[in-house]
Order: C-alpha cells, then structure tokens, then sequence
C-alpha cells in the first residue's frame, strides 16, 4: 500500500499523543505523521512542506481557509457529524484502530480524487514598462513557491533571457527551451519526454526552470497558437503545481493566450508618468482585465507615487508595494537578495501566499 504523509491537528496534548503513538507503532508501513497543537503552527508548517496528502483536525481548530489548500485532503475529527463544510468527518472518541481504518478508506475514495484533478495553475508576469524589475519578481516568486513545497516552473519567454545571473547553480540539462519550442511547433508527440529532459532543479527546492534558448530567433518565431500550445501541453502533462511565465515589456498578439490562460497576471507598475501612461495604455488595448493583479516595485517614498488612472477608476487590485532596496541593488542572485534583505524576502513571499490562496 502507499505511504501517506498526515498531520494530526489538535489542541489536546494527551489525546493526540496517543492517536500518534498507536499510529507510529501499527501503522508506520502507510503514514508518516506529524501533529501539532496549535493551528498556526501547522498552517507555517504546511506551507513548507513537500507533500502532504492528509490532514486530520479537530472540530474547534478547523478553519475556513483551510480549503484554500486544494491539493490537501481533510478529515475533522468530531464527535458525531459526518460532514461539516465540505469536509468528510470521522468520530474523534473511538478506538485508535477504527480512526486508522476510517481515514485510510476515506482517503482511498475521495482523497486521491483531489490529488488527480489538480490542475497546474498558470500565473504570468508582465509589465510594459522596461527596467521596473519585472524578471526579478517572476523568478523571485516562483523560487519562494518552490520554497513553500510546490512544484514549480519558471519560464522565460524574454528574447535574451537573464535566468542563468538570478540562480548561482545553473547546471546543464540535455535539452533547453529551444528543443521545447521546436516540439512544439512540429506538434510532435514527444513534448512530455523533451520536457523532462529540459529542466533543471535548483538545489534541493521544488523549483524547476529551462537553460536559455540557442537563439533570439527562437522566442521571437513563437505564434499565438505555439504559445497556446505551449501553456496546454505544460498542463496536459500534469508535472507541477504551478507555472511561472516571465514576458518580456513588448506587448504581442501572441501573448493574449497566455493572459487568458493564466489564474493570474501580476503587472509590476512604477510610480511616475511614463510608468501611469504605459499601464493605463495597456489597459486600454486589452478586453478582459479580470485576471490582473498589480504590484508597485521600486518604491521611492521620498517622490510623489501616482496611480494609473485606469487602475484607481476601476478599482484594480494592487495587492503588494515593495520598496526600493538600495542593499540589494545590482544583486541578482536569489539566495543573495534574500539573505541580505528580509524585508524583500517577505515582500515576495506575500506574493507567493497570494498565488497559493488564489
């Protein structure tokens, strides 16, 4: 049988050591288990975990937000519901061995079902304004989300790409983008097999992201149905929780499929004219915006900080402001930027929290 990894949440110490103890001891061949008293805890937890298939909380711990973690199954632990929002319940007060049985049929009929329909969420990074740090956002979120547990994977669709500066181990796979994108536009049936062969891992985080293309003229030759394919066949393959796409500031036609595929496109905004002008032009140009959360970078708190008027009529989310870090300008590498400056480090994992909430 397969090994599940549960945590037992549940703020009576005496009862949960027991649950545990009999489960370590009966049940080590189909759980690794971890138990916590306190919700917050668990909840930090969670978020740095790789993988964790089934959670088992008590009834006065149980939040609503916990369903905001779609890959998890839970099981609350109540005295005699069957059900409670959504989720399936079992008796809290009965026999160790009847709770095991429970869970494990419980998981085997409607946990896997969760596993299984995961869709791979697609999240873009855009912004029409050059140099406002967009590519170091992408990256950066998608490296923080490998660092909470997701699979991620982070690709760049710049025509000179800069991946290899932000990451200080670029190792070199047998295949890049370039052998992806050819895939792609000769519709061969081998897409799953290049892909695997293309990706690098970075260190030991669920972060995965392509060597650069051999040539510009790679990116550049892409078509709107190439993208389309591209994003369907990611997802079609099933390999990641989320991917990351970094665009370059051109606006193209052949990106609309990306923005209407994407759960979310985060548009990284400046806070003078030039920068309002750009956003609100691009607003302007595009049908459907539904999708578009903003992110002001590189604020100056010593100048004055303007809105895109479309932004501020329309009451478009701006969901983080990060400031301009003068110890990490000119700093590309990830793990640097994050040791040198915590307060960007948790600007960027706001957003990555905004990404695994959506």
């Amino acid at each position: 049988m397969e090994k599940y990894n549960m945590i037992i949440v549940d703020s009576d110490e005496r009862y949960i050591k027991n649950l545990m103890n009999y489960i370590n001891k009966n049940y080590s061949n189909i759980f690794n288990t971890t138990c916590f008293t306190d919700y917050l805890y668990m909840e930090e937890y969670i978020k740095k975990q790789k993988k964790t298939e089934i959670i088992l909380i008590s009834l006065e711990l149980f939040k609503d937000n916990i369903s905001k973690l779609k890959d998890r199954f839970v099981i609350i632990l109540t005295e005699s519901l069957s059900e409670y929002d959504g989720h399936s319940c079992i008796k809290k007060y009965q026999s160790a061995e009847k709770i095991c049985k429970d869970i494990i049929k419980k998981y085997e009929v409607d946990g896997k079902n969760i596993e299984d329909n995961k869709d791979t969420n697609v999240i873009t990074f855009y912004s029409p304004i050059g140099g406002i740090g967009t590519s170091t956002l992408a990256i950066s979120t998608a490296y923080s989300i490998g660092q909470m547990g997701k699979k991620v994977l982070y690709v760049n669709l710049e025509n000179i790409q800069s991946t290899e500066i932000f990451l200080n181990n670029f190792p070199k796979s047998k295949y890049n983008l370039s052998d992806l994108i050819i895939s792609i536009k000769n519709r061969s049936n081998n897409f799953s097999e290049i892909l695997n062969s293309s990706i690098n891992k970075y260190s030991d985080l669920e972060f995965y992201y392509f060597g650069v293309t051999d040539s510009i003229l790679d990116i550049e030759e892409l078509t709107y149905e190439d993208i389309k394919d591209l994003v369907e066949n990611i997802q079609k393959v099933n390999l990641f929780d989320f991917v990351v796409f970094d665009l370059p500031s051109t606006l193209d036609t052949k990106y609309y499929s990306l923005f209407q595929k994407s759960n979310n496109v985060f548009i990284s905004i400046g806070q003078d004219k030039r920068s309002n002008y750009k956003i609100d032009t691009l607003l302007t140009q595009l049908d459907n915006t539904e999708n578009f959360l903003f992110i002001v970078n590189k604020l100056n708190n010593k100048k004055e900080q303007l809105f895109p008027r479309i932004v501020s009529i329309n009451a478009k989310p701006v969901i983080q402001t990060i400031n301009f870090y003068e110890d990490i300008e000119g700093i590309y590498d990830i793990d640097k930027c994050f040791e040198i400056c915590s307060e960007f480090k948790e600007d960027i994992e706001q957003i990555a929290n905004n990404v695994l909430d959506y």
